[in-house]
């Protein structure tokens, strides 16, 4: 989901069902917060979930995700990168990017450039990723760090404010995490707490919450997220805010 031009754009993801493809590449756009909702047909990308996504340079930009059974080896994890103005017309930006397959990543723009962070090229403890990317344009990608401060994960939070970075908690080898990390360059990175929601503990630690800087820069908020290995396990409806330093 993006909020761009003044709209919300909702793409992509996937259903429950294991019958046919339950993964989706259709765009809808909504101009009055929601209320009401203009279909835009199907993108050109191909159907998936996990996609990594922001705005950039005035497009929104999409990059990576999956489809396909869950099931041994028969998920597919994808590299390329897309952008659009409008939802509707697409270009492809790469067929190919150097970075591994995955699904889960979280991008984000920083000081003018694409970051990619993290992600999964699976649904079991040991297949997360920790490694940053980072790109001028969305075509070609560099690493940045193979192996950051902060382990390995999918289903985390990455937000910008001013010019710094925030990595907060998500999942890895089979625990929920609840620290939070920040970083201005994408390579240096300062643990800023391990006790995220007053959490000290795999119970109370969350991944695919919500993170999101309020409107006028002066908090951090996550909404919702998950604390299970399964799909069904527990979940959380809380909203919690982290007041950031106002501007001098």
């Amino acid at each position: 989901m993006f909020y761009h031009n003044d709209c919300i754009f909702v793409m992509g993801g996937q259903s429950v069902s294991f019958i046919g493809n339950p993964f989706y590449n259709d765009v809808f756009k909504s101009c009055d917060n929601g209320e009401t909702w203009k279909s835009l047909g199907s993108a050109p990308w191909s159907t998936r979930a996990g996609i990594a996504f922001t705005t950039f340079a005035g497009r929104m930009v999409i990059g990576g995700g999956c489809y396909g059974s869950s099931i041994g080896k028969y998920r597919k994890f994808l590299n390329d990168v897309w952008s659009s103005e409008d939802g509707q017309v697409w270009e492809e930006l790469t067929p190919n990017a150097s970075w591994l397959p995955r699904s889960g990543a979280r991008l984000v723009a920083h000081r003018e450039k694409l970051l990619l962070i993290g992600g999964e090229v699976g649904f079991t403890p040991d297949t997360q990723l920790g490694d940053i990317w980072i790109s001028d344009t969305g075509k070609d990608w560099r690493l940045l760090t193979a192996s950051p401060a902060f382990s390995k994960r999918s289903g985390h939070g990455v937000v910008v404010w001013r010019d710094t970075l925030f990595v907060v908690a998500g999942w890895h080898d089979n625990k929920c995490l609840h620290d939070l990390y920040t970083s201005t360059d994408g390579v240096s990175w300062k643990m800023e707490s391990n006790t995220t929601w007053g959490c000290g503990a795999d119970n109370c630690g969350k991944f695919d919450f919500w993170p999101v800087v309020s409107s006028d820069g002066a908090s951090l908020l996550t909404l919702g997220g998950s604390n299970a290995y399964s799909t069904f396990g527990k979940l959380w409806s809380d909203t919690w805010e982290l007041a950031l330093p106002a501007m001098p």
